[in-house]
C-alpha cells in the first residue's frame, strides 16, 4: 500500500491525468510482480490488459504518448533483469 501511495504522489506532483496515474500504478504493479518472480503473471497482465488499455487511451487522446510510450520499454528492461 505504501508503494502505491508513493506512485500516486509522483503522479500528483507531475500533474498526471487520472488515466495516466492509473497506467503508472498498473506498470508499477507489474514491476512488482517481476520483482517477486511472477514472470508469467506479469507478462500476461501487460500483454492482455495494460498495453491494450494504453493503446486505446492514447488513440482517444486521454493520455499523453510522450509520457506513457516509454513505460513498456522501461518495464521490459525490468523483466529482462528478472529473468537473469
Amino acid at each position: 500500500m505504501v508503494k502505491l501511495l508513493a506512485v500516486l504522489d509522483i503522479a500528483w506532483e507531475d500533474k498526471y491525468s487520472i488515466y495516466e496515474a492509473a497506467l503508472l500504478a498498473a506498470y508499477s504493479f507489474a514491476g512488482g510482480l517481476y520483482n517477486e518472480g511472477e514472470l508469467d503473471r506479469a507478462d500476461a497482465l501487460i500483454k492482455e490488459k495494460i498495453l491494450p488499455i494504453q493503446n486505446a487511451w492514447t488513440k482517444k487522446g486521454i493520455v499523453r504518448p510522450e509520457l506513457v510510450d516509454p513505460w513498456p520499454q522501461k518495464l521490459a528492461k525490468r523483466a529482462a533483469e528478472a529473468r537473469g
